[in-house]
């Protein structure tokens, strides 16, 4: 069941290999990750809304509450769940960050170097570009006092006193060692490295000495669940597990937190149904909620939700400070169906700006990110990897030139 990489399935998640080519996405999963991102909108505007009570509704449990609006506004928070969204973008990276390092054929070194600059290009050319849009538009239009140190500190990710959301983005570096230091183990040992390096994390946690960021810590068990879904042990659960329980397990990363009186219980519950969920998508278990994904409307959000992520909570500002500041009666008394309007217009707004985003200042970056800054391979556990001799090297090349024909008779002479 543990083993070192899995056989006998397509590699179907986002990926650079050790030369820096694409391997084949998984539709599935951009599609789970657009909704996610509009699931996230949804719910900062209809907590905007309707502050303070919302988010007094949004940690109570469903049970405690008496009247039927507020049993409305809180099904409607868990049926646009952010908790659960941002799970699931920790999940996703998890597995598929960590399929491209199965990926991997370069030395240990060089595949952590180049792993650390992906992730830098990938992130950083938006954030920062984003940041500096936040910080005009907030502070000339709203009047709010931001300083140059408040835009540095945010765009180190260090505070988020401009866009709050990039809390994420923290999380995503500062879980990089747990990456490369799984990785190594898993070079080594298989996925039974990668147990012992968790097992020896988590165990590590309960020490006085042992300081991990506050915002890490309460996410590094989704990028650890994520991790083991494309080894052989993720396949293994994936083709024994009842692919049939998906809407028991959607229910249950949805209602858990809001039913269970125990945070971290809920938590933990929803984070696991929320893996499997992941991995019944991966492995391609559930065609009917695939199609769905597969959609042109998902993929489109898919493809855009980072610059979607970077950019929904400034529009949640400026909707909701407009539609707030009208001093209307109905927004006022009404938050849950004025909060549900002005998604549509933050969903409405975010997009084009995300479209713009992710063509101007991702794309390049992700193209420049496939150009490896290493290329040498070598000899890998657990898998061993042959190092390319001359001819599979020179071949090729001198096929291109020769063209079909050429080409037919080179493997006739290598045949003789």
């Amino acid at each position: 069941m543990l083993g070192a990489r899995p056989q006998g399935h397509k590699e179907r998640s986002v990926a650079i290999d050790s030369d820096g080519a694409k391997l084949e996405r998984n539709q599935q999963l951009d599609g789970l990750r657009g909704f996610a991102a509009l699931a996230v909108a949804v719910h900062h505007t209809l907590l905007e809304m309707g502050q303070p009570k919302a988010l007094d509704l949004w940690y109570a449990t469903i049970q405690s509450l008496g009247d039927r609006y507020s049993i409305a506004t809180k099904i409607a928070l868990i049926l646009f769940p952010g908790d659960v969204a941002v799970a699931i973008f920790f999940i996703l990276s998890g597995a598929v960050l960590f399929n491209s390092l199965m990926h991997e054929t370069r030395p240990l070194a060089s595949a952590s170097v180049n792993f650390i600059y992906r992730r830098i290009l990938r992130i950083y050319p938006a954030l920062f570009v984003s940041l500096i849009v936040y910080f005009f538009a907030l502070k000339l239009y709203l009047g709010l006092p931001f300083s140059f140190s408040d835009f540095f500190e945010n765009a180190a990710l260090r505070s988020f006193r401009i866009n709050g959301t990039t809390w994420t983005l923290n999380v995503e570096f500062v879980v990089v060692p747990v990456f490369l230091a799984a990785y190594f183990a898993f070079r080594r040992n298989g996925a039974w490295g990668m147990v012992l390096f968790f097992l020896a994390l988590w165990l590590g946690s309960a020490l006085p000495w042992f300081k991990y960021p506050e915002l890490a810590r309460a996410s590094v068990f989704c990028f650890v669940l994520g991790m083991f879904i494309p080894t052989r042990s993720g396949q293994w659960l994936a083709n024994r597990f009842p692919a049939n329980v998906w809407p028991l397990l959607l229910i249950l990363m949805l209602s858990s937190r809001h039913l269970i009186e125990g945070q971290k219980t809920g938590s933990n519950i929803q984070q696991i149904s929320a893996a499997l969920f992941v991995m019944l998508l991966y492995y391609d278990k559930v065609p009917l909620l695939g199609r769905l994904l597969q959609s042109r409307f998902a993929q489109f959000l898919g493809r855009i939700s980072y610059s979607f992520y970077l950019y929904h909570a400034l529009c949640v500002i400026l909707v909701c400070h407009y539609v707030l500041g009208q001093a209307s009666i109905s927004a006022a008394t009404h938050p849950l169906e004025a909060g549900l309007l002005a998604s549509l217009v933050v969903v409405g707004l975010t997009i084009p700006v995300a479209y713009l985003s992710k063509g101007l200042f991702e794309d390049p970056f992700i193209r420049l990110g496939k150009r490896p800054l290493f290329r040498t391979t070598s000899s890998i556990g657990p898998a061993k990897v042959e190092t390319a001799g001359p001819r599979e090297i020179i071949e090729p090349a001198l096929a291109q030139v020769i063209g079909d024909k050429g080409r037919t008779s080179l493997s006739a002479q290598r045949s003789t």
